[in-house]
């Protein structure tokens, strides 16, 4: 459901896999799906994001608990995945619904400590690892002072487009830290569209003939929403959008 757009109905299988399923790893996995959902349509979830907020609110501590009582190695990093997911869900909201920035880094800052915890990251490749700090040495504060005063003005969007799991997340928060710029999160504009455009193709008619009639209602819904949602949370003159594809 959720890949075809219908919300609403991957909303009611979230939430009965999240009312009945506590303790099993896919009730961690719902709230992960919960927040894809609300950030496309949340209409389709009774009182939405503040639901969502209420419930990660009282799960937290709760999740945090049941980590410190877990007695193998599995179920410690199988509830640790779970308290990462909950950080990153209420981030998600903090960073979508209100003004609050410290709050929402404080829980993507908790998420990643939480992620390294069962995690493991290392480094093989010797020739990788020479690579990374050679980048980290030249991009310091000498090579942003030397570009200074260079960039484009423009107020037009900046768009982010990649596959999953190849940086576009990371590129669209080094953006968001220019005080110009406004990182707007995954899904942003196109989400809707996306599903829309679905929709319509998949059905009956004219495939050329669709796509030439959305063009111009498409781009101007994209700008409007744009529009409507950096100017609500950000006194910026542009915004970037990370379209994982």
């Amino acid at each position: 459901y959720l890949i075809l757009g219908k919300y609403k109905e991957a909303s009611v299988d979230f939430l009965k896999v999240y009312n009945d399923d506590q303790k099993d790893i896919f009730y961690w996995r719902a709230i992960e799906k919960m927040t894809r959902i609300l950030e496309a349509d949340e209409s389709v979830v009774p009182d939405g994001w503040e639901w969502f907020n209420r419930e990660m609110t009282n799960l937290l501590p709760v999740a945090k608990q049941m980590h410190v009582d877990a007695t193998t190695k599995k179920d410690k990093n199988d509830l640790a995945r779970g308290v990462q997911l909950v950080h990153v869900g209420l981030f998600h909201y903090y960073d979508k619904r209100t003004t609050d920035v410290e709050t929402a880094e404080y829980h993507l800052d908790e998420s990643q400590k939480w992620k390294r915890s069962f995690a493991e990251y290392r480094v093989q490749d010797v020739a990788l690892e020479k690579d990374f700090q050679y980048k980290v040495g030249s991009y310091g504060k000498s090579f942003f002072d030397s570009v200074s005063g260079m960039g484009n003005p423009s107020p037009i969007p900046i768009y982010v487009i990649g596959f999953p799991r190849s940086g576009t997340t990371l590129l669209e928060r080094i953006l968001d830290s220019h005080p110009s710029i406004a990182g707007l999160g995954e899904h942003s504009v196109m989400m809707n569209l996306a599903t829309r455009a679905r929709k319509e193709l998949f059905g009956y008619g004219d495939k050329k003939q669709i796509i030439k009639s959305m063009s111009t209602e498409t781009l101007n819904d994209m700008y409007e929403r744009w529009s409507r949602q950096t100017r609500s949370l950000h006194k910026v003159s542009v915004g970037v959008n990370d379209e994982t594809k």
